[in-house]
């Protein structure tokens, strides 16, 4: 199960790389980099919380 989320992690991580290099390559505002950076951060920390959650449940 770490793993495979482990696995999942470095895949999101890339995509947010490939992301910031296509915003800077392209010129664009830092605000939207800023806002893609904060919505991929969001993301990790509701899916974190939910890892947690669902981890709670099993050991009840």
């Amino acid at each position: 199960m770490v793993d495979e989320t482990q696995h999942s992690n470095h895949k999101l991580y890339t995509v947010h790389l490939f992301v910031d290099d296509v915003l800077s390559a392209t010129g664009q505002d830092y605000s939207i980099k800023k806002a893609e950076q904060n919505a991929a951060e969001n993301f990790f920390k509701s899916r974190d919380v939910n890892a947690e959650n669902s981890e709670l449940n099993v050991e009840k």
